[in-house]
């Protein structure tokens, strides 16, 4: 596409618009006033104005827009509305008298991303128009409405358009009252050229020629159901798709660009499966006719759960059979579950203010695994809930500088620093821990009465412990608020003695810190604690609530010779430390394989992180056990925890690890490419020799890596490559990717620039850390070292404007980098590895002093391109 024409998608000008609106006679509703207590509500929106519905029309070029109807019950002569980077060019309202109210000042402030309409005369109570006229520009930044690029057929550059809305950025779309309480329904029409796929939340109502001009049509959507300003979507461009329909009577459509339409096939099955589970567990019907999917050239997002028009990157949807990982597929599996399960708990029913946040995702967090373990139960997706999700949130939450799961939220730009692993893993952890405490009977009824009672409507964390209390009979509110308002969890301390034919427990709790440190600040919790024994290991046989600072327990008829274990399943989020010679009668249970995986994996973990508290004895012979399972999720816990342990038992555990390689089998998938990784890691010279040679014959075409494998072979045979098979290398794989290769020559070349600030590094080979500013803290780190992701959003400029010679501060330039422009926003955030979303938590300063960590590796973008990036390690 030429410039000209990008120039023309990139324009957008609104020419009229009416609003319906109404007004509570003063002030906030009594939810936003009970939600907000005490709390500053000076950076929300006015209480004079509530939108009951938008008429929005938009061309390609988006020369028009129209909002339709609002409601007035109090005389004002001010409006104040939501607005960012949209230049208003006029206001008009016109009551339902037909009296027309002039504009008198139009004030807009960039900071507060909001302006003022002020009339020449008072409006009065009543319904009227509001008509707006303004313009702004399609942006690159993947947010509020932004332009795409793509190939077309014939391989040249194509373009389109994409909304992602959440959380505040509809405002850059329209003008609008952008808060998730001030709900409203939306009518759509967009002018589209012929041949352009246009989807919105709704069905097409109506598609005509544009009069006129003949290459456009005019596509009208349906009504949508009231919902907030987020969860608006619409999307322009050229897709195929494939479709079914559900059990329950839903179209359902996977959209996939052009010539992919085979890869939707998968994410079809899912949702078709989905929508039926969910409308049968929350005795409530999916309200709308049809769900699409879509997967777009780029989103912030793995996911968004727009309602009825759930975007979705390519690698989070689209399954290439030939190439495609089983550990993909079942992601992609949860990754729609989940956003699939959104339509019921966010767009149903919303949270009232995004201190609620947690509640959206922390639940759709963990009723995604219970959707997926019913659809493909050979998954055995809860092992993988434990390591994915309850040991993640279980590591970061015992630092220092976590957080309580839910945070008032008082200015929208806090916003960003909540979507992380605590507001989905450590949510959906403490959720899993309820379900299971007052059981899934109930727990369903509760949900159903939760989302009746308040359907369509805006809640608080307090009405969903309301509903579930309600049905069960339980203090659930007193219980969850130990949860959800304090940081942190406990280690719960047992010890035993026999009492006759009974075994008695004494329990104790105290805050579980990671550095080790004794906690002085008094917390407890409420502490739903589940036993087991050696007579029923896969049976809860007991049943409390610990909620003091200690307790004593007698179990019936449990001899001494019995193992006793708590936490039945790793469910509970706590640490449980054991006495010597309760852990000691659990060891020989591990090794015969008595105790069931999901307690195995619960006790490796828990003795990792309480190693400082146990004889070291112990430890080496918690890794012992390793070598006897098979189990993935073991592996997963296993491996980044032994990471942190000193190289003493690296030797010892690598012959463990050889010896289980060479006699998997038909092992899971997962488990093979884990432990291949794992021996690649000890640079085992069979594991070495045979990665280097499947990649030979991959190149020459020879035979095909399988996917489920190609991660770690890649992986394996970078770090021993020389350049010449490097430079093949690079040209299959992501040149930004982080470089695993150890000759010097090669390292400044992988990434299109270098960040040379505190703790920077390039690899976790010895060669890549010797061109690091900062070896003596590499070192420092263990040889596997924990790393980062950090995303470095950047102002690109658009289509046509040619960016200048300025460098990102912190940044070395490579040859060939493109720089980015005068004026960019350099913004260093903390991001998280998730499957539905990857946006960022904790800002970072420019010397990358980070708050919460995570694994894996830090990337950035940067430059010439949205999706352009560079690598680096801490």
């Amino acid at each position: 596409m030429t410039t000209n024409t990008q120039a023309d998608v990139s324009e957008q000008v609104l020419t009229s618009a009416t609003v319906l609106l109404s007004y509570g006679p003063s002030g906030r509703s009594a939810l936003r006033n009970t939600a907000m207590s005490g709390e500053n509500r000076s950076d929300r929106l006015p209480a004079n104005v509530k939108p009951v519905n938008y008429n929005i029309e938009l061309k390609p070029d988006l020369k028009k827009l129209a909002f339709d109807g609002r409601t007035i019950l109090e005389s004002i002569d001010v409006l104040v509305l939501n607005s960012l980077d949209l230049d208003i060019k006029s206001a008009e309202y016109i009551s339902d008298e037909g009296k027309e109210h002039k504009v008198s000042s139009i004030a807009a402030s960039k900071e507060e991303e909001r302006i003022t309409i002020k009339f020449d005369t008072v409006l009065t109570p009543g319904t009227g128009k509001l008509v707006i006229s303004y313009s702004g520009e399609m942006n690159g930044k993947l947010k509020g409405f932004y332009w795409v690029k793509y190939k077309g057929q014939n391989g040249e550059d194509k373009f389109g358009g994409v909304t992602h809305f959440e959380p505040t950025d509809a405002r850059r779309a329209f003008p609008c009252w952008d808060e998730p309480a001030l709900k409203a329904s939306f009518d759509l029409t967009l002018i589209v050229p012929k041949g352009y796929t246009a989807l919105s939340n709704t069905n097409v109502v109506l598609d005509l020629d544009c009069p006129g001009d003949p290459m456009l049509h005019m596509i009208t959507f349906a009504t949508t159901p009231k919902m907030p300003t987020y969860l608006v979507a619409f999307v322009l461009g050229e897709y195929d798709y494939v479709e079914g329909t559900s059990d329950d009577g839903v179209l359902v459509r996977i959209y996939t660009p052009k010539g992919k339409s085979e890869q939707g096939n998968y994410a079809l099955e899912v949702a078709t499966r989905a929508l039926p589970y969910y409308k049968s567990y929350f005795g409530i019907a999916y309200p709308l006719p049809k769900m699409d999917l879509i997967a777009v050239p780029d989103l912030a997002a793995a996911a968004m759960e727009n309602w009825g028009l759930v975007t979705h990157r390519e690698s989070a949807l689209l399954v290439d059979e030939q190439n495609t990982s089983a550990e993909r597929k079942q992601n992609i599996a949860l990754v729609v579950t989940h956003e699939i399960a959104h339509q019921w708990f966010g767009n149903l029913v919303t949270m009232e203010w995004w201190t609620h946040l947690w509640l959206n995702e922390g639940f759709a967090s963990f009723i995604e695994f219970l959707c997926v373990d019913y659809l493909f139960p050979k998954y055995h997706i809860w092992t993988q809930f434990v390591t994915d999700c309850y040991a993640q949130a279980m590591e970061l939450d015992a630092l220092q500088n976590s957080h309580p799961i839910e945070v008032p939220v008082r200015h929208p730009s806090e916003i960003d620093e909540i979507f992380d692993d605590i507001s989905y893993h450590k949510g959906a952890s403490v959720i899993r821990m309820l379900h299971n405490y007052i059981g899934d009977d109930k727990f369903r009824e509760g949900m159903n009465l939760y989302l009746t009672k308040h359907k369509y409507g805006n809640t608080t964390t307090e009405d969903l412990w309301h509903c579930l209390g309600e049905v069960c009979h339980v203090p659930v509110e007193a219980i969850m608020n130990t949860w959800v308002k304090q940081k942190g969890y406990p280690v719960i301390s047992v010890t035993s003695k026999q009492d006759g034919a009974n075994r008695v427990l004494m329990f104790t709790q105290e805050k579980f810190n990671a550095d080790g440190k004794v906690s002085k600040d008094g917390s407890l919790w409420m502490v739903p604690i589940s036993i087991t024994t050696s007579k029923a290991p896969n049976t809860i046989v007991k049943q409390f609530l610990l909620d003091s600072a200690s307790s004593v327990l007698i179990l019936d008829g449990v001899s001494s010779s019995e193992w006793v274990k708590i936490n039945v399943g790793t469910v509970g989020c706590y640490r449980t430390l054991y006495s010597s010679e309760m852990l000691s009668q659990l060891i020989p249970a591990v090794e015969n394989k008595t105790l069931p995986p999901l307690d195995r994996l619960g006790l490796q973990s828990d003795l990792f992180a309480l190693v400082s508290k146990l004889c070291f004895y112990m430890h080496m012979y918690a890794i012992a056990f390793v070598t006897v399972h098979n189990v993935h999720a073991l592996w997963l816990v296993h491996c980044p925890l032994n990471i942190k342990l000193s190289k003493l038992h690296i030797e010892n555990e690598q012959n463990g690890v050889t010896s289980l390689v060479f006699r998997l089998g038909h092992l899971a998938t997962l488990l093979r490419s884990t432990v291949i990784d794992r021996l690649a890691r000890f640079k085992d010279p069979d594991v070495l020799a045979e990665a280097r040679r499947r990649l030979d014959a991959h190149i020459a075409g020879k035979a095909i890596i399988p996917a489920d494998i190609r991660g770690a072979v890649y992986q394996a045979a970078a770090s021993i490559a020389d350049r010449k098979l490097y430079n093949e290398f690079l040209k299959m794989v992501d040149p930004m990717a982080a470089n695993p290769c150890p000759d010097p020559g090669v390292v400044p070349g992988t990434a299109p620039c270098v960040y040379r600030g505190p703790g920077a590094t390039l690899g976790p080979t010895p060669a890549a850390r010797e061109v690091g500013p900062q070896p003596d803290l590499y070192r420092e780190a263990t040889p596997g070292l924990v790393l980062v992701h950090v995303t470095v959003p950047i102002q690109v400029p658009g289509p046509g404007h040619a960016p200048a010679p300025t460098l990102v501060p912190g940044l070395m330039p490579v040859p060939g980098l493109t720089p980015v422009s005068p004026g960019s926003r350099v913004n260093y955030r903390l991001a998280h590895r998730h499957h539905h979303r990857q946006t960022t938590p904790t800002r970072i300063s420019g010397d990358l002093s980070l708050g919460r960590k995570r694994k894996h590796c830090i990337t950035g973008s940067v430059g010439f391109t949205p999706r352009a990036s560079y690598t680096h390690h801490i």
